[in-house]
């Protein structure tokens, strides 16, 4: 969804092999003296054969964005971390948002690692970590990130690391572009650990949908989320009904516009090939929350033995007063466009959409998937 500049033009273009290669100026002069990797807990018998780095395997459709997580087993204790790793340069590209910095901050911090900040001997916090040295034509990459603060506790594990890969528009459909770990240390408690393959655990992009669209008569659906609740549950609306929301007061104190304003994905606002229709319901039970059906379950929740059926409001009548779908997309299993998962919220029973980079955080969260519980693919947007 969002090419960019190579940095490598613009530094040594090597593998970096220490911490004091990368940071610059006065702050790393005094980085060592400030950092104490000891401070919180001593790990007597650290070893590389307890941690695993992750990436799954995600889709995306040509000419957008995935956000690629990685992901550690065991992060207690957690100093610092350099990891290299290559990329399929035929199909993924990595954008840097700021070209005209020498590091490519479309590699950041998440998770485990969101508050991990450098300071200098002012006092001032250093704008780079992670450190990100992107070589283009290869694929190569390495990065460093450093945790200055207090050491992660015992038994955490999570994502450390995101990366936002750029699928090229002239990648072929169904292809795959590995991402590939290849070498890793970590510092627990001052003591170096070195990684090899067993320790890594590779992942891939999967191009799905296709490049030109504008025969499907898209839709941007955007995302609002329903502040009343304490947990999610949310609302996707075309721009017209986004509009009418953040315009009405009775509305926009209610329901959150969410992404920064971004479409949440895109639709089809006409049947077209392989996409199949899907309708908005509103809960009697629960007003205000809403869930997006397939034909299918459309039938099974209104059929006349239903015990569902009096539960669900329509909400898509046409003039003539039928019932008519709010959108179509590809259905499951289509291998046609990313796939969404539908989530249920167990404290109150509405459901959350979400792309593959959001399911995946959800579900690597314990404190997220013991209240999302996730109910597979519901679809395949358009993009």
């Amino acid at each position: 969804m969002y090419i960019y500049q190579s940095i490598v033009k613009l530094i040594v273009p090597k593998l970096v092999t220490t911490l004091r290669d990368i940071l610059i100026g006065e702050s790393a002069r005094n980085f060592n003296s400030q950092t104490n990797f000891n401070s919180q807990r001593i790990l007597t018998n650290a070893s590389s054969d307890d941690i695993v780095l992750t990436i799954d395997n995600f889709t995306g459709n040509r000419g957008t964005t995935v956000t690629v997580p990685i992901a550690i087993s065991d992060a207690e204790a957690v100093g610092s971390v350099q990891i290299s790793l290559v990329y399929d340069t035929r199909i993924l590209d990595i954008p840097d948002p700021d070209p005209n910095t020498i590091f490519n901050e479309g590699i950041r911090r998440a998770g485990i690692s969101s508050d991990w900040l450098l300071d200098n001997s002012e006092g001032n916090q250093a704008t780079v970590n992670p450190v990100a040295n992107v070589n283009e034509d290869t694929g190569e990459v390495v990065i460093v990130l450093t945790n200055p603060g207090d050491l992660p506790a015992a038994e955490s594990s999570g994502t450390i690391l995101e990366i936002d890969f750029q699928i090229n528009s002239t990648a072929s459909l169904n292809s795959v572009a590995n991402i590939d770990l290849q070498t890793a240390s970590i510092s627990v408690n001052e003591q170096e650990l070195t990684f090899g393959e067993s320790n890594f655990d590779d992942g891939s992009v999967t191009v799905v949908g296709r490049t030109d669209l504008s025969d499907l008569n898209n839709i941007q659906l955007f995302r609002f989320r329903n502040t009343t609740f304490d947990t999610g549950t949310y609302l996707f609306v075309g721009a017209e009904e986004r509009d009418a929301i953040l315009a009405n007061p009775d509305f926009n104190q209610t329901f959150e516009l969410e992404g920064n304003g971004s479409p949440a994905f895109t639709a089809s606002n006409k049947l077209g090939d392989d996409l199949a229709p899907f309708f908005r319901l509103q809960s009697v039970d629960i007003p205000g929350t809403y869930l997006f059906v397939s034909q299918g379950e459309y039938d099974a929740i209104f059929a006349d033995n239903s015990a569902q059926k009096d539960k669900w409001l329509k909400e898509g009548f046409d003039s003539q007063g039928v019932d008519i779908p709010d959108f179509y997309l590809f259905g499951v299993g289509s291998d046609r466009g990313v796939e969404f998962n539908r989530f249920q919220n167990l404290q109150n029973g509405t459901f959350l959409y979400a792309g593959p980079s959001e399911s995946n955080g959800i579900n690597r969260d314990p404190n997220l998937s013991s209240i999302f519980i996730d109910q597979g693919i519901a679809f395949e947007s358009i993009g």
